[in-house]
């Protein structure tokens, strides 16, 4: 029994040490098997960075690598070339910060010259890209110590480093306007090819030389050539968007200035094909580039299309942006549209990140157009003296100092004949101001002629109109005389003629002057009782005349007439004075004296008319 005890015992034993083994190679399997999965993800992320599009590229996972990259399971020279990469993504995406940072980490783990170098190149790079002056004299220094630490090294990636350390020293002289240092900056970079894509390197360096010198004229030509070889060498696809980028832009630029500005567009439209494979800012600059081009084109219309595309990226991406190509865009909108204040604000905006000198001749041009030539004088001097300021004191090659000269013989000629534009045109205003003047003047005498003339026409008609109404006045009873009568008696046929009774009696009774007050208040009544319906006339002595419309029964108001002054006691001198009027109506004027002498005849204080049915 206990034989066969200790036999299942062993048994179980042997059977917990089987399981317990299984466990723990199991274990080991699943370690091995991560590790393995992980080394093969971080080979994957080598794999990945080397075949890598520029248009295609996940900047979280970039972001995600360059956190993580310390811990990646592949080899510190695997690391550099992802860190490469890296930093050459972010240079691509103007995002300095995070180029920085993958530059940082790369000099920490760089072990070789090669590697420690290559990443000071592109601190060099940054710092060339600075606005400060003190970041680029500090990138020339750091091309120098590359340089000098690669001196002895001749190896196909020191030449590399060499060459490109040179080209950017040259660019960055340059962009400090010593041309002759950069010439001689690009010469050495010669020295130093490694491949076929050095050519075209050499070529887009002095390319900007030209266009920054301004001798356009060699610039195209340089530009064609680069074309044309670009056509003829086989380059990989990346390396030939790079150069076709230089090519467009420069076309762009350079056709602007020779104002060609249907060739300016079409490289712009030859960029924005090619900006579509590229980061989001550089697709933003060539809609700016593009609206600019539309602009000089005064097509307005595509400049504000392309002005909103742009506007569009950097509202709903967060990009780093190069701001100059917006403002440019901004400045040659509003200039061709000829709203000159609005693009000197621009300018102004520009040369706070540019300087003075660089937006000289932009400001020469827009204050020439305003005839401002004062001013246009003054910045046609500072873009004189920025493009003299360009050659340093060392001879250029002779081509292009025999252009350079050629070019500042044209600017010269330019400043002259704006002095005698400027001068012409002070004549010209001093012309049109003293005509103005004499204008003026003569203005001032016409208004004052036609306001006397207008004054004395005035005067005439006041007094015209106060000596006819005298002319035509009874003096002393104030209505129409015989003389009125004469010119409006043959318009009517509706006559009242009326006479008072006695009135020789009364003056000898009650004097001349009653007899005058008489007078005056027998018209009185009759003016006022015929009204609009007539016009009252003292025909002489006693007697009036009243012309009356057609319209009116005369009968009827004469006789309404004759009873208003019978009923009326006249009083003068604390006496009263009763009179009656006899009347003769007809449709001529001797009618109706004839019956006003037969109503005084048969009684006085009476109206006869010529026939009983003249009225009803």
């Amino acid at each position: 029994m206990p034989t066969i005890i200790l036999k299942k015992a062993k048994t179980l034993i042997g059977a917990f040490i089987l399981i317990k083994l299984f466990i723990i190679l199991l274990f080991i399997f699943t370690i091995f098997s991560v590790e393995s999965k992980n080394s093969a993800d971080d080979s994957i992320v080598v794999n990945n960075y080397q075949n890598i599009q520029m248009s295609n590229i996940n900047y979280i996972q970039v972001e995600e690598d360059l956190k993580n990259i310390d811990n990646k399971k592949i080899t510190n020279k695997q690391k550099i070339e992802v860190l490469k990469k890296i930093v050459e993504i972010y240079l691509n995406n103007s995002n300095i910060e995070k180029s920085k940072e993958a530059i940082e980490k790369g000099l920490k783990i760089s072990d070789t010259e090669i590697d420690i170098q290559n990443f000071n190149l592109y601190k060099a790079y940054i710092l060339n890209r600075s606005d400060d002056k003190n970041d680029i004299q500090e990138s020339i220094k750091i091309i120098d110590q590359i340089v000098k630490k690669l001196e002895n090294n001749n190896s196909k990636e020191s030449k590399k480093i060499k060459f490109e350390s040179y080209l950017l020293k040259g660019d960055t002289y340059l962009y400090l306007n010593y041309a002759s240092s950069a010439i001689k900056a690009y010469s050495e970079s010669e020295n130093y090819k490694y491949s076929e894509l050095n050519i075209f390197d050499v070529k887009a360096s002095k390319l900007f030389l030209y266009q920054s010198l301004e001798l356009y004229d060699l610039a195209i030509s340089e530009l064609h050539e680069t074309e044309k070889l670009l056509n003829i060498i086989d380059l990989e696809k990346e390396d030939k968007n790079y150069y076709e980028e230089i090519i467009y832009k420069l076309g762009v630029y350079l056709y602007e200035e020779k104002k060609d500005f249907i060739k300016s567009r079409d490289y712009a439209l030859d960029y924005l094909k090619l900006s579509k494979e590229m980061s989001l800012a550089t697709q933003a600059n060539t809609y700016y580039m593009l609206s600019a081009t539309y602009s000089n084109l005064k097509d307005f219309k595509n400049a504000e299309k392309y002005m909103i595309l742009a506007g569009d990226i950097l509202r709903n991406n967060t990009i780093d942006f190069d701001k100059k190509e917006k403002l440019y865009a901004q400045y040659a909108y509003y200039k061709n549209k000829e709203d000159y204040e609005t693009s000197l604000l621009i300018l102004n905006e520009y040369e706070q990140i540019v300087g003075v000198e660089k937006i000289s001749k932009s400001k020469y041009e827009i204050y020439k157009l305003k005839n401002d030539y004062e001013n246009a004088h003054k910045y046609l001097d500072i873009h004189i003296n920025y493009i003299s300021s360009k050659i340093g004191e060392e001879e250029l090659e002779r081509y292009i100092k025999f252009n350079e000269k050629r070019h500042f013989e044209n600017l010269n000629k330019e400043k002259e004949r704006l002095l005698k534009e400027s001068k012409e045109k002070d004549i010209e205003l001093k012309e049109i101001e003293r005509k103005n003047k004499m204008l003026t003047i003569n203005n001032y005498l016409i208004h004052f002629l036609l306001f006397l003339i207008f004054t004395c026409f005035l005067v005439i008609i006041y007094f015209y109109n106060k000596y006819y109404q005298i002319s035509i006045t009874d003096s002393l009873t104030k209505v129409y005389n015989k003389r009125y009568m004469n010119k409006k008696i043959n318009k009517y046929n509706n006559i009242l003629m009326l006479d008072i009774d006695y009135f020789k009696k009364i003056n000898d009774t009650y004097g001349h002057i009653a007899g005058d007050f008489l007078l005056k208040e027998v018209a009185k009544i009759i003016k006022n009782t015929v009204g609009n319906d007539g016009c009252t006339i003292r025909y002489g002595g006693e007697e009036f005349v009243v012309l009356l419309k057609n319209e009116i029964n005369g009968y009827e108001l004469g006789e309404k007439i004759r009873k208003i002054i019978a009923a009326q006691d006249f009083k003068y001198a604390d006496k009263n004075i009763k009179i009656t009027i006899s009347l003769g109506l007809s449709d001529t004027l001797s009618k109706a004296d004839v019956l006003l002498y037969k109503a005084k005849n048969s009684g006085r204080n009476k109206i006869l008319k010529e026939v009983e049915s003249f009225y009803v």
